[in-house]
């Protein structure tokens, strides 16, 4: 499998992320990594846009549901793909995000993102 773009994974947890950034990227794909919603919305000023985001729910500051819904009230960002995670309870759904995976998942839980994400065009 390979990755025609990058994914951001927007999540508080450094052990988290660099166990992500370490799985995805054997899979072929570039990782782009935020600490917060708001670092998550900085990186997304930057070109170019990621295939997907990978979007932890509870982190401090601006959380992942603060992060989706700011995203898709941006036109520009309306329609980016947004998978969200947790360890809790909370789950966000469509059409805030587009898919939800409770942690601890697989890598082979994420695999369908990837897949479907990250062979489209976002050019």
């Amino acid at each position: 499998m390979g990755c025609c773009g990058c994914i951001l994974v927007v999540d508080d947890d450094a052990d988290i992320c660099a166990a992500l950034r370490e799985c995805i990227e054997a899979l072929g794909c570039n990782v782009t990594i935020a600490a917060d919603g708001f670092a998550g919305l900085a990186q997304l000023e930057r070109e170019p846009l990621p295939c997907f985001v990978l979007l932890d729910l509870n982190m401090p500051g601006l959380d992942g549901p603060g992060f989706a819904r700011r995203v898709r009230a941006t036109p520009m960002h309306s329609d980016l793909p947004i998978v969200s995670m947790s360890a809790g309870t909370q789950e966000l759904r469509p059409p805030v995000v587009h898919a939800h995976l409770r942690k601890p998942f697989q890598l082979t839980d994420l695999e369908p993102a990837i897949e479907r994400f990250c062979r489209l065009s976002r050019t």
